[in-house]
């Protein structure tokens, strides 16, 4: 699969061949990645959010060890929620404090530094 990616203000956008993205905050890992039918945000504490549509909504909470979920780090927590519920929190939380927000999660528009 080929992926084109490119820094700006420390987030690295990676547009991929099958029309999704990916992007990373290097100043605080947050991870963000949307494809045609899944959702998948890390916030920068590394609780994961994840939507698929063949997999219902659920809360998972105090997730210990790689027993529970393998791949998982110790006390992670991985949630199942609607897509405009993940949006909205990627949309408060992807940056770190001070940070421009480049994209806007809830329009996927991209905002340049100067329109404030």
């Amino acid at each position: 699969m080929k992926e084109f990616s490119e820094y700006v203000n420390d987030i690295k956008i990676t547009k991929c061949e099958d029309g999704g993205f990916i992007l990373r905050n290097l100043r605080n890992n947050a991870f963000f990645s949307i494809s045609e039918n899944q959702i998948q945000y890390e916030d920068p504490f590394g609780n994961i959010i994840l939507y698929h549509p063949m997999i219902p909504p659920y809360e998972v909470s105090g997730l210990r060890g790689r027993d529970n979920l393998p791949g998982l780090k110790n006390e992670r927590i991985i949630t199942s929620l609607p897509p405009e519920e993940i949006l909205e929190i990627a949309n408060r939380s992807f940056y770190a404090d001070g940070q421009f927000h480049i994209i806007d999660f809830l329009t996927f528009t991209i905002r340049e530094q100067d329109e404030l």
